[in-house]
C-alpha cells in the first residue's frame, strides 16, 4: 500500500499529518499480523512501533507482561529508543518502555525464546542467513521497520547458484511490506525538508607516487592512477583466476574509498560550510584524514592506530570505540559543540542527529539505499531548511558507474521500480575547492 497525505490534510500542521500517517501504518500492520512498514527516515518509525504495541494491548491481543523483543543492529539504538519513549510520553501520556515488557536485543546476539511480539528495527539489516534466525523463534506478531530495503541484493553474498535468494524474497517470508511511504513523497507532503545535491567530480592523482606496490621481495611506488589502472588491467586478463581478480577489485575499491587526493578538496569544502555537517565514507581511513578522533563515530572498542591527521602529522586514532565514547561524540554534535561528525556506517540509521544541514559523501556503493540512508540524516524537518548533499564522484573509475545507479530502487528480480530525483544543483571540480 503506497501512502500519501490526503488533500484535506495538505494545509494542516505537520504533526497532524504525521499522526495520520502513523495511524495508517498501524492499522495495516495490525491487520497483516506479520508485516513491514517501509517509511522514510524522520516520519516516526519508533512511534509507529509504540502505537502498534498499544493497539495490540487495547485489543487484548497482548498483556503488559507479554514478552516483546525489540531487535536492532547496535546497542546505541537502545538509548534513542528510551529517548523516543520519553517523547511519546510527553505527547500521549503513555511510556512504552516502562509500561510494556520490552526487551532490547541486537541481531548479532541471535536471541532464543518465545516472545509474543517481535519489533525489528531496520529490518533490512537482519536479512542475512544468520541474523534472520531470530524470526525462527515462535511469535504471534511481527512488525518490521525500515526506510530502505535492498530488495535485489542476495541474502548470502557467497551464493553462486543461478537464482540466489534475495533479501526481498526473504523479507516476503518473514514480514512482507504492507506500507510504503518513500522519502520523495514525504518531502512533497511537507513531512521532511527538501534537499539539493552538489556533485564534486574528482580525478585521481597521476603525478605523485605515494602508494606502495609489490611484496616482501620487491616494492615500488605508484600514483593513484597507476595503482587503479593496474587492477583494472588484471580484471580484463582472461588468464587470471577469479579469486585473484576478486582481490584486485577489492584493492581498487579500497583505493577509491580512501583516495589521499580527496583530502585537500574535502578540507577546502569543509572550510566553506557553516551549518552542522555529517561526513560519510565507506571506511574510517578517509575520515581520519579529515577529522580529529573526537568527531568520528566508530564500532565497538578497539586498539589505537597511527594515522595522518588534517595537518599531515601522525596521531593516535581509534578504528573502533565503545558505546559511551560514541554517545559522547553524538551528544557534543547535537549540542552544537562540534560542527562536523563522521562515520563509515554507524550514523546512517537508528540515531537522532539534530539540526544537520549538510552531508558529504566521500565514497559509496552502487545500491540506492546507502545514499538514501545518508539523506535521511539531513532532511529531518526544520521550517525553511533546504539541506545540501555533497557527493564526490571519481572520474575514469567504476565509481562513475556506481553513481549512475545510486538513485535506482530495484525489486527482488533486479528490475528498476523507482528512480529517485537527486535534485542536482550543480557539478563542480574538486581542484576548485583546494584553498
Amino acid at each position: 500500500m503506497d501512502l500519501k497525505i490526503p488533500d484535506y490534510l495538505k494545509n494542516s500542521p505537520r504533526l497532524e499529518k504525521l499522526n495520520w500517517l502513523q495511524q495508517q501504518c498501524v492499522e495495516q500492520a495490525v491487520s497483516k499480523v506479520k508485516s513491514t512498514v517501509c517509511i522514510a527516515t524522520g516520519c516516526g518509525k519508533s512511534f509507529v512501533s509504540f502505537k502498534f504495541l498499544y493497539s495490540l494491548l487495547d485489543s487484548r491481543d497482548i498483556t503488559e507482561k507479554d514478552e516483546i523483543w525489540y531487535l536492532a543492529e547496535t546497542n546505541t539504538r537502545e538509548r534513542t529508543l528510551h529517548e523516543e519513549s520519553n517523547k511519546f510520553n510527553e505527547i500521549y501520556g503513555e511510556h512504552p518502555m516502562e509500561d510494556l515488557n520490552i526487551k532490547f536485543m541486537c541481531y548479532q546476539a541471535k536471541p532464543v525464546g518465545e516472545p509474543k511480539v517481535i519489533v525489528a528495527d531496520e529490518i533490512h539489516l537482519c536479512l542475512t542467513k544468520e541474523y534472520s534466525k531470530a524470526f525462527d523463534n515462535p511469535h504471534n506478531y511481527c512488525l518490521g521497520l525500515s526506510a530502505t530495503i535492498p530488495y535485489s541484493l542476495p541474502v548470502d553474498s557467497t551464493d553462486e547458484s543461478d537464482n540466489p535468494e534475495t533479501k526481498g524474497e526473504l523479507l516476503g517470508r518473514i514480514a512482507p511490506v504492507c506500507v510504503n511511504y518513500p522519502l520523495d513523497q514525504a518531502i512533497s507532503d511537507g513531512i521532511l525538508s527538501p534537499f539539493e545535491t552538489v556533485v564534486i567530480d574528482h580525478l585521481m592523482d597521476s603525478k605523485t607516487k605515494n602508494l606502495v606496490e609489490g611484496g616482501a621481495k620487491k616494492t615500488w611506488m605508484s600514483t593513484e592512477q597507476q595503482y587503479y589502472d593496474y587492477r583494472m588491467k588484471c580484471m580484463r586478463n582472461p588468464g587470471l583466476n577469479r579469486f585473484y581478480k576478486a582481490n584486485k577489485i577489492r584493492e581498487a575499491s579500497k583505493l577509491l574509498w580512501n583516495l589521499p587526493s580527496k583530502r585537500d578538496p574535502a578540507l577546502g569544502l569543509m572550510k566553506q560550510l557553516e551549518g552542522k555537517t555529517i561526513i560519510f565514507s565507506n571506511e574510517l581511513n578517509m575520515l581520519q584524514m579529515l577529522l580529529p578522533d573526537n568527531q568520528i563515530v566508530a564500532g565497538g572498542k578497539g586498539p589505537l592506530v597511527s594515522k595522518i591527521n588534517t595537518k599531515g602529522k601522525k596521531v593516535n586514532s581509534r578504528q573502533t570505540k565503545s558505546v559511551a565514547e560514541n554517545n559522547a561524540i553524538i551528544d557534543s554534535f547535537n549540542k552544537g559543540d562540534i560542527q562536523f561528525i563522521g562515520s563509515a556506517k554507524k550514523l546512517k540509521q537508528g540515531i537522532t542527529l539534530e539540526g544537520v544541514e549538510n552531508c558529504i559523501i566521500m565514497s559509496y556503493y552502487k545500491e540506492f539505499y546507502h545514499v538514501l540512508q545518508s539523506l535521511g540524516r539531513v532532511v529531518r524537518f526544520v521550517p525553511g531548511k533546504v539541506a545540501t548533499l555533497y557527493i564526490f564522484r571519481t572520474l575514469n573509475s567504476f565509481e562513475e558507474k556506481w553513481f549512475s545507479q545510486i538513485n535506482l530502487q530495484k525489486d527482488s528480480k533486479g528490475k528498476v521500480i523507482k528512480e529517485y530525483d537527486l535534485n542536482i544543483k550543480e557539478v563542480i571540480y574538486s581542484k576548485n575547492l583546494i584553498l
